[in-house]
């Protein structure tokens, strides 16, 4: 296959793709149940500049002549191909740019974030009602359980419930206090900068920089948003896409989030901690710059 053939196509499929982000712009209702996704539309635009670089080289070359004989440099036949190319990528061009710079990747971040919290609304309010079934059965089993007890019985059992419960909480904490003993060298040694976010970025698999980016674009549009900020080391969807690699929990260091340990129950987290917009307006604007640079390095 030619490479003005590969080009062709790869034009071809820049035109479907715009077509098809045309019809969730023109009804945004479907963009709920649409297969396409702010992911689809950074693909997109990534795939025109690539082409852009092909079809400026056609740009270049339709205007020379040969040294020699004063001729083009392309055949009549090979001329209306190159320039029915370029005039279908210029037009194609301007369409995806009507379309991003009209919203379009902002509007399917947004459904994309009420999905989202939609889902986890779903799953919370399904652990709160299963939650409040096991409570109910639990309290019934004891009901019966303790009707058939003595008083004495029931202090003494009373007792060797909070001594477990005590012992328990107690090796946990002790747990983390190791770990976290354990993980400061290792978290001292992380430079915080864009130099070294890279270095980590790296080591990854190039699955995790549109879920980066994802990520980092929600704290970029809402700063405020605690959620967005923390995220916890043994959470499965975290270990799946950046902690089972080597450079996944790095990565964040680099980019200045923080280890930290929260209680009840004790957990490890990663946090990007905001400073106070009042008292230091410029370290906020410094972390906020940040986040500004690693967006865009993302989106590169």
């Amino acid at each position: 296959m030619s490479e003005f053939t590969k080009n062709t196509a790869a034009l071809n499929n820049l035109i479907q793709d715009t077509e098809a982000l045309e019809e969730c712009a023109a009804t945004p209702s479907t963009m709920t149940n649409s297969k396409l996704s702010s992911k689809f539309v950074v693909q997109t635009e990534k795939s025109r500049d690539e082409l852009q670089k092909k079809v400026d080289g056609y740009k270049k070359r339709i205007l020379e002549k040969d040294p020699v004989t004063g001729n083009s440099r392309y055949g009549d036949n090979m001329k209306k191909k190159v320039k029915k190319l370029l005039d279908d990528f210029d037009m194609v061009s301007g369409k995806l740019d009507g379309l991003i710079s009209g919203g379009l990747l902002e509007a399917f971040q947004k459904v994309e974030e009420e999905e989202r919290l939609a889902e986890e609304a779903r799953v919370a309010a399904e652990a709160e009602a299963e939650k409040e079934r096991l409570e109910a059965k639990r309290k019934a089993e004891e009901e019966e359980r303790l009707s058939s007890m003595t008083e004495a019985q029931r202090q003494k059992e009373k007792e060797d419930e909070e001594r477990e419960k005590l012992r328990v909480a107690a090796e946990a904490a002790r747990q983390v206090r190791l770990q976290q003993e354990e993980e400061e060298p290792w978290v001292a040694s992380i430079e915080v900068s864009t130099a070294s976010f890279l270095a980590q970025l790296s080591k990854l698999p190039p699955t995790v920089k549109p879920i980066l980016l994802q990520l980092y674009s929600q704290i970029k549009s809402h700063p405020d948003n605690e959620n967005f900020r923390r995220i916890k080391i043994d959470n499965e969807k975290f270990a799946n896409d950046f902690g089972q690699h080597e450079g996944g929990k790095e990565l964040f260091l680099a980019a200045g989030w923080k280890l930290q340990t929260i209680d009840e129950p004790a957990a490890k987290i990663l946090a990007l901690v905001e400073p106070n917009l009042e008292a230091d307006m410029d370290g906020w604007m410094a972390w906020f710059d940040r986040i500004k640079e690693i967006v865009e390095l993302l989106a590169v």
